[in-house]
Formats: C-alpha cells, sequence, structure tokens
C-alpha cells in the first residue's frame, strides 16, 4: 500500500508518521512541500506519488482567526480538500479526510459519528 499524506509536518501528520502500517510506503509532505490549495501542486504530488490512498492531515486550525482570514481558512480546508478528492479520482486513489471535533457543537455526552450532522458553533 502506497499513502501520500499532506499535512505530514503538522501536530496529526506527526503522529501518522509514527504509526506507518508495516509494507506500507507512506511520502509525507508538509505545507512547505505542498501547498493544498495550488491545484498543479497536487496533481504532480498524486501523479508521482502514484498512492492507493491520500490522507488530508493539512489544515488551517487557528480557530480563533479563522474569520478574520476567511478566504485562507477556506481554501486551505475546503477548497484545498477538494483538490486531494480531484487528483485523488485522477490516480484511482482513495482518500481519508480528518477533521477536528470543532465541526460540532460539543453538546452531546457521547462521542460523535462519522455520520452525525455537522453543527458548528462558529
Amino acid at each position: 500500500m502506497k499513502a501520500l499524506i499532506a499535512g505530514g509536518n503538522g501536530q496529526l501528520g506527526q503522529e501518522l508518521q509514527k504509526k506507518v502500517p508495516a509494507g506500507w510506503t507512506a511520502r509525507f509532505l508538509s505545507s512547505r512541500e505542498l501547498d493544498i490549495r495550488d491545484a498543479a501542486a497536487v496533481s504532480k504530488a498524486a501523479t508521482e506519488s502514484g498512492p492507493d490512498l491520500i490522507i488530508n492531515a493539512a489544515a488551517y486550525t487557528a480557530v480563533d482567526k479563522a474569520e478574520e482570514e476567511r478566504d485562507l481558512a477556506f481554501a486551505v480546508n475546503a477548497e484545498g480538500a477538494g483538490l486531494l478528492a480531484a487528483a485523488a479520482a485522477t490516480v484511482g486513489a482513495r482518500v481519508i479526510h480528518l477533521s477536528t471535533d470543532f465541526v460540532f457543537d460539543g453538546s452531546r455526552s457521547s462521542p460523535y459519528r462519522p455520520e452525525d450532522e455537522p453543527h458548528p458553533i462558529s
């Protein structure tokens, strides 16, 4: 299995680096190495890597600044994720997109499930 991980030097990417399964080849790309807002760069990384799986661990995470930097937050967290998905479709890879619990309002007393309806508070 070959995996391409965007956001490879972020908090989540660093943890994923510690957990690469035996027999897997994983290419971890930092935001400096792969700007997921750049369609050509994303396409090139996917084509060169030929992954079976693309993991999106990249994110704009400055929650308090996101309202001030709306365009940047949207470009990374929405458009960038879309570019990774499009590149995956082109090379026949699956995608895992990871998010934080900030997509929920935190009012549940039990863990959230992937199929739960998002309900951010800001």
